[in-house]
């Protein structure tokens, strides 16, 4: 082949033209095959479904040549039965022979009873007329299976597809594959391959014989599938040889043809690889008139391109160099127009540059490049005639004075002047002037060029402004302009420079939003922020001279402020700091809306606390978190201490995270008892965390440290599901039925689709709403958010209680109890520890039970711990009672024996010592804290 065809190109054309020929033959002689294979086989099918239905019924005319004579033996009569006939094997008398009602009523009708299954011999049945007994006969199935019609290889089945009988070396079909592949129809074909033989199987069968009243047999006739395609084997033979033929004349056209177009082709291989060693004057001459010449002539096209393109890559490379090392403009533009008329075909060229107002002088360069740019004096020139927003303009020469026009070129005025505009932010900075003597006839390439230089020289004339954006940018908070994190650290570490030089203070004071999230939930993100704007809008107006606000990010600023004098930083910052909480708690006014965001602050000192930015920064904000746990908009300096707490504060939070990820939260489950009768009447179910470590941790200590890692709702939905799931458990124990309790956090009433999950529970666990009882507290309760009480509304539409936890600790108006749709009203423990020995207590308590009755509430103690307390309360009037005097919470199992699986004790006998101990790790009392 490389003899005839020794070009890559030609031996790939061929190798293409054969395997165009190749791919359609192939197709179609596998069609003809497919086809012709597919009709032998289809004729197979059918000839083998004929002949198992032929041999079918040869065997039921068989069985009723059978029938008839041993009916006529019958009617004979039972003296006359010959033991032996032509067709049995035996004949007897079957007097004593039980049979089912069904047969007997059979045979009484004067027909033949056929039994015919696997494993028992063929027998025909018949009652003689004269006698009344019944004739038993044994069918010889040697005659019966093996006659004249019957083919080489098959099955004879019951109708549970059980064998009859089997030919040498044959066996049925799996049974369950019978099934689904008979189905309920009469007959089936189905390819089939035992022990790797390849064979066509037909099935068929009588659906009912009426002659004897019995479900039949299936016939199972099987030949090989070779046998079926034995007319293809010649086929298989003579189709290559053609094949090879075909091909082969094919080829030797296709060669010739190729040998003869690949000539010119060779010749401008050879000139590319001229052209490719550097030789950019190579062309290409070539006689003709084909698309060869035509290839030829844009070859040559190319080359001469090719020369300019080249000057043009190196031109802008070395461009881009002195860009990236901040050349000056006066290089850059020096470079360009030294070299651009290697790089673009013109007649010169020219950088006119903005000198005030209208005003432009003229850069231009010698045609030796050696020679550096001269410049014109400035003079006013109309370019409004310019298109900004164009590549290039095209000039009339006119527009320029006449010392431009002889700069631009060797003597000769420009007929043409191409004008590349450099745009520098939205205004015109400099025009990069390109002039022809004549026209140019093909401009793409040209405008293309001047204009990959006109950017390069924008670039160069914006990169310092560039450079200043990019500083601001990187520097400063995207949102509120101030300082972010990366200028503080370097403005604090200057500042603390400075205090160690000149023995002075500086602080660091760390301000967080205490509601900024649920601004950003209510309001959305677009007011949060504008509220952060304003917010530090508002701190500018408090700072001192050369003190720095800056932004975090978030919800987070920071001030920094230097020069305090040491020793008294605290006379300093006191009365600021307590003018900025003043300041910040007053309400900002966003979109029409009066927003209150009290700010907590932390403050860290140098060199009191700390000496470096990062630790100073910790400490401030180990400040700002004990001020809002403990004093929301409030401030607090920092303490040894609480270096200590942030740290225990933090390692809590991480055990908690992987508690919740390892399923160590627990429920323990707490009675309510009937204050009368002592009788249980529901629980409380209480979160408990069963730690490794710590044991079993109460939730005051972790709850609200879930809240703020964002899982306050997460926790609510837990304890939901487990509550449902532990109801449910307890039905299915046939336990006694109450409601249980659970806690709700502000955040999952107010925020989350409350009623929706509360009935998936309950339909998820098949449990009635009565089951369960919502627990909010009082402060989310008198909430005028119009969603909490529609929340409240749809859960007693829905038959769930509501309770009022922590009631009289929220400080809010008993007016609120006639407007909130609630149940239930809870006392908290606060009135309950002393009220036996406090008067006025007592006082409270009453009127706070007879008003809660007034308005259909029922009443529950919590924190009961004495007889004294309950005696009381009883005769006060209040319906339920919680505490440790009742039960203390424990896990459900023992909840479950204590209480569910017996009847409630009776006043007498309800406190045992034992049931009331409390364990060593918890608190006097049980308490419920939101989501618990």
């Amino acid at each position: 082949m490389r003899i005839y065809l020794p070009g890559k190109v030609s031996r790939r054309l061929i190798f293409q033209f054969l395997l165009a020929a190749l791919i359609p033959m192939s197709g179609m002689a596998w069609y003809v095959y497919h086809q012709v294979s597919t009709m032998l086989l289809d004729s197979a099918y059918d000839q083998l479904r004929a002949d198992c239905k032929s041999f079918g019924m040869s065997l039921i005319e068989t069985l009723e040549v059978r029938a008839n004579e041993l009916k006529q033996l019958a009617r004979d009569g039972s003296d006359h039965v010959p033991t032996a006939k032509p067709g049995f094997n035996a004949i007897s008398v079957q007097t004593n022979r039980k049979l089912s009602a069904a047969q007997r009523a059979q045979i009484d009708r004067g027909m033949t009873m056929l039994l015919l299954t696997a494993g028992r011999p063929v027998e025909l049945f018949a009652r003689s007329a004269a006698s009344g007994d019944v004739l038993a006969g044994q069918v010889d199935v040697a005659t019966l299976w093996t006659n004249d019609s019957a083919p080489e290889r098959y099955c004879i089945l019951d109708a549970s597809f059980a064998p009859l009988y089997c030919t040498s070396g044959q066996f049925p079909l799996d049974r369950r594959f019978l099934y689904e592949t008979l189905g309920d129809r009469n007959g089936a074909t189905v390819r089939w391959s035992p022990a790797g033989e390849d064979l066509l199987v037909a099935l068929w069968r009588p659906k009912f014989l009426p002659t004897f009243d019995s479900p039949g047999f299936v016939v199972m006739q099987v030949t090989p599938r070779a046998d079926a395609l034995l007319k293809l084997q010649d086929f298989r033979y003579l189709f290559p040889f053609i094949f090879l033929l075909a091909l082969s004349v094919a080829a030797g056209l296709a060669i010739g043809q190729i040998r003869r177009q690949m000539k010119p082709l060779d010749l401008l291989t050879k000139v590319t690889s001229r052209l490719a060693a550097g030789d950019l004057t190579a062309r290409v001459d070539l006689e003709g008139n084909d698309e060869f010449t035509e290839l030829a002539q844009t070859f040559n096209d190319m080359a001469v391109n090719l020369q300019y393109r080249f000057h043009m890559l190196a031109l802008l490379s070395e461009l881009d160099h002195d860009i990236i090392n901040g050349s000056r403009i006066e290089h850059v533009a020096n470079e360009v127009l030294g070299s651009i008329r290697k790089a673009i075909p013109c007649d010169g060229a020219g950088l006119l540059v903005r000198g005030g107002g209208d005003g432009y002088h003229l850069l231009t360069s010698a045609p030796d490049e050696m020679v550096p740019c001269s410049r014109t004096a400035t003079a006013k020139l109309d370019l409004n005639t310019l298109r900004l927003k164009q590549p290039v303009s095209v000039l009339e020469p006119h527009v320029l004075p006449s010392e431009f026009l002889g700069r631009l070129s060797d003597g000769t005025p420009p007929r043409c002047l191409f004008a590349f505009p450099i745009i520098t932010d939205d205004r015109l900075q400099q025009v990069l002037v390109v002039a022809f003597a004549q026209p140019p006839q093909s401009a793409d390439n040209i405008i293309q060029g001047g204009r990959s230089l006109a950017d390069r020289l924008g670039i160069a004339l914006s990169n310092l402004a560039r450079e200043g954006k990019l500083y601001h940018q990187a520097h400063h908070d995207s949102l509120t302009d101030l300082p972010n994190r990366v200028l503080l650290h370097d403005r604090c570490e200057q500042a603390i420079i400075r205090a160690r030089h000149n023995q002075t203070a500086a602080a660091l004071i760390l301000i967080d939003l205490d509601n900024f999230k649920q601004v950003n939930d209510t309001l959305g993100h677009a007011s949060g922020d504008q509220l952060l704007s304003r917010f530090a809008a508002r701190l500018k107006l408090h700072l001192r001279q050369g003190d720095t606000l800056a932004r975090l990010g978030g919800d987070e600023f920071v001030i920094l402020l230097q020069d305090l004098a040491r020793g008294e930083e605290y006379e300093i910052l006191d009365p600021l700091l307590r003018e900025l909480s003043i300041a910040l708690s007053a309400p900002i006014t966003v979109n029409e809306h009066q927003i209150n965001t009290p700010a907590s602050m932390g403050v860290a000192l140098y060199p009191e606390n700390a000496e470096h930015f990062g630790t100073l920064l910790q400490m401030a904000d180990a400040a700002m978190y004990k001020s809002k746990r403990e004093h929301p908009g409030g401030f607090h300096f920092y303490s040894s201490d609480l270096n200590r707490q942030s740290k225990a504060r933090f390692d809590l939070t991480q055990e908690l995270r992987d508690a919740v990820k390892r399923d160590e939260l627990i429920l323990y489950y707490q009675p309510k008892v009937d204050a009368r009768s002592r009788q249980i009447v529901g629980a409380e179910a209480l979160v408990r965390w069963n730690s490794p470590a710590r044991g079993l941790v109460p939730p005051a200590t972790f709850v609200h440290l879930l809240d703020e890692m964002g899982l306050g709702v997460w926790l609510g939905e837990w304890v939901l599901d487990r509550v449902c799931a532990q109801m449910r458990v307890w039905q299915d124990d046939a336990l006694i039925s109450i409601p249980v309790s659970i806690n709700m956090s502000p955040a999952q009433v107010e925020h989350t689709p409350v009623v929706e999950r509360i009935k998936a529970s309950l339909e998820r666990y098949q449990l009635d709403a009565s089951r369960l009882e919502i627990e909010i507290l009082e402060a989310t309760a008198v909430n005028d958010s119009r969603e909490v009480r529609e929340t409240l509304l749809a859960l007693g539409a829905e038959g769930i209680r509501v309770a009022l936890d922590d009631f009289g600790t929220g400080y809010s108006s008993l007016v609120y109890l006639t407007r909130i749709p609630a149940h239930v009203l809870k006392l908290d423990q606060a009135f309950i520890q002393g009220l036996p020995a406090d008067p006025r207590q007592q006082e409270i308590v009453k009127h706070i039970i007879a008003l809660a009755k007034s308005l259909s509430y029922s009443v529950v103690a919590e924190g009961v711990e004495e007889e004294a307390q309950l005696s009381l309360l009883v005769a006060l009037g209040c319906d339920h009672i919680q505490g440790y005097l009742i039960g203390r919470p424990v896990p459900p199992e023992e909840f479950a024996d204590r209480w569910l699986r017996q009847a409630a004790p009776g006043p007498a006998g309800l406190l045992e010592a034992r049931a009331c101990q409390r364990p060593a790790n918890e608190p006097p009392s049980a308490v419920a804290l939101s989501g618990t």
